[in-house]
C-alpha cells in the first residue's frame, strides 16, 4: 500500500511529480506504517488488503492525526468515513441519509450474528434488506442500495457471484454491537457468553458503554476469560467507575480455568491456558506473541506469580516458570534478559526434557507427567527463546 502514497499525493496536487510531493508521500507512508508497527490490532488489520486500504485512506484523509487508539473508535471513524464522506468527496448521492444507511447495516450485521453467518446469497440477503429499509424509506429499493454500498463504500463486497458479506468480519461485529447497544437489549448477549462466535461482538459491546452489568453477567456464566477481555477493553474513565470488588473479582476469577487444569492434571491444557493469560495480560489476542525484551520484562508481577504458584503448587514442584529458571541457572545462565548461546540453552533444553539425542523435540513430542523431568513445562506457547528472557524478571 505503500506505493500508493506517491499517487495519492500527487493526484492532491494536480498531478505536480516534484520532489517536494515525494518527500511528503514518504512522511507520510512512513507516518502510517510506524502507527501500524506500533500496534498489533493494526498489525492484524493490515494483513487485509482492503481493510488496509481503508486504514490508508483514513490517515491520507486526516493528515497528521493519529489513528484512533481504540478498536470501536477506529471501526466508528472508518464507517463514518466510507459511508459519508466517501461518498461526499467523490460527489456521490447515496440512498438515505448518512444515519440511516449504518442503521440498515447495523440491523443487517446483528441478523447475521444471529444466524452465525459471514455470507449471505442475493435471494436471502435482499429481503432482509428491504425489511430494514422499509420504515425509513419504502420508496428505496434493496438491490439499489445493495449496490451502493458494494459500489462505493466498500463496506459490503461480493466475495462470489450474488454472494455478499461485510468486507471483514470485525465491521460486521462492530455494527451488530451498535445495534445492540441503540435497541437497549444487552440481554441478547447473556445466552451466548460462553460462544466463541459472539466473542467479539460482545467486547466490542462492552466497549461502547459502562460494562459493568455485562461483566457480572459473564462471571455468572463462568466466561471468565470473556469477563477479563470485557474489562481490559474498557475505556480508562469506565475502569474507575466500576466497583473495585467487581474488578478484585474479574483479576480472581480468571485464573481459574488455569486452576481446575492443572489440579485434574491436564498439563498441556493448563499449558494453552497459561499462554492465554499472558498474551491477554499484555494486551495482545490469542494467536499473537511476545515481540520484545520489554513486554516480558515488565509483565505485571501479581499475574506472573500467580501462574508460577499454581504450577509449583498443582505439579508438587515439578513443573514452574520458577522451577525453570534455577535449571537455567544451574547450566551457567546469567539473568541479564540476552540469548546466551547454544551450549547454555542446549544444556538447559536437555535438562528439562525439550531436547534427545542432542535434538529438539516438538511439542506434539512432549508428554507432560509426574515422571518427566523436572522442569518440563511450562511451555506457554513461546519457547526456549522467550523464556530466557522470561527468567530475567527482576521478581520471578
Amino acid at each position: 500500500m505503500v506505493w500508493q502514497f506517491p499517487s495519492q499525493e500527487r493526484y492532491a496536487r494536480a498531478g505536480r511529480n516534484t520532489p517536494d510531493v515525494e518527500q511528503q508521500a514518504d512522511r507520510s507512508a512512513a507516518d502510517l506504517l510506524a502507527q501500524i508497527d506500533q500496534r498489533q490490532e493494526l498489525q492484524n488489520m493490515a494483513k487485509n488488503p482492503l481493510l488496509l486500504n481503508m486504514i490508508a485512506t483514513f490517515h491520507r484523509t486526516y493528515p497528521g492525526a493519529r489513528l484512533p487508539q481504540r478498536r470501536t473508535e477506529l471501526y466508528r471513524d472508518i464507517c463514518t468515513l466510507q459511508l459519508q464522506n466517501r461518498p461526499s468527496a467523490r460527489d456521490v448521492e447515496l440512498l438515505l441519509e448518512f444515519a440511516e444507511r449504518q442503521k440498515v447495516l447495523q440491523g443487517l450485521a446483528l441478523e447475521m450474528m444471529h444466524r452465525q453467518v459471514e455470507r449471505l446469497h442475493k435471494d436471502e440477503l435482499l429481503p432482509l434488506l428491504q425489511g430494514l429499509i422499509a420504515p425509513l424509506d419504502d420508496q428505496v429499493k434493496a438491490a439499489q442500495f445493495l449496490q451502493q454500498m458494494v459500489d462505493v463504500s466498500e463496506l459490503l463486497v461480493e466475495r462470489e457471484p450474488e454472494e455478499y458479506e461485510f468486507s471483514h468480519l470485525s465491521f460486521q461485529e462492530y455494527l451488530a454491537a451498535v445495534e445492540v447497544k441503540e435497541l437497549r437489549q444487552e440481554s441478547l448477549l447473556d445466552p451466548h457468553l460462553n460462544e466463541a462466535w459472539r466473542e467479539s461482538t460482545i467486547r466490542m459491546y462492552a466497549a461502547l458503554v459502562n460494562p459493568a452489568n455485562l461483566i457480572r453477567s459473564a462471571l455468572d456464566h463462568e466466561a471468565y476469560h470473556l469477563a477479563y477481555l470485557c474489562y481490559r477493553d474498557a475505556s480508562d474513565t469506565q475502569k474507575r467507575r466500576l466497583d473495585p470488588d467487581l474488578v478484585t473479582e474479574v483479576n480472581t476469577k480468571r485464573f481459574l480455568p488455569l486452576e481446575n487444569f492443572l489440579r485434574n492434571e491436564q498439563w498441556k491444557d493448563a499449558d494453552e491456558e497459561t499462554y492465554r493469560l499472558m498474551i491477554t495480560t499484555v494486551g495482545k489476542e490469542v494467536g499473537n506473541y511476545f515481540t520484545s525484551v520489554e513486554e516480558l520484562l515488565t509483565f505485571p508481577c501479581q499475574e506472573l506469580l500467580t501462574i508460577d504458584r499454581l504450577w509449583v503448587q498443582y505439579s508438587r514442584g515439578l513443573f514452574g516458570f520458577s522451577v525453570q529458571k534455577e535449571i537455567y541457572v544451574e547450566c551457567g545462565a546469567t539473568l541479564d534478559g540476552k540469548y546466551l548461546g547454544d551450549e547454555i540453552i542446549e544444556a538447559f533444553g536437555d535438562r528439562i526434557g525439550w531436547r534427545q539425542n542432542d535434538q529438539w523435540l516438538t511439542y506434539s513430542d512432549l508428554n507432560p507427567s509426574f515422571s518427566s523431568p523436572k522442569g518440563n513445562f511450562p511451555v506457554g506457547g513461546g519457547g526456549v527463546g522467550w523464556m530466557c528472557v522470561l527468567f530475567s524478571h527482576p521478581n520471578l
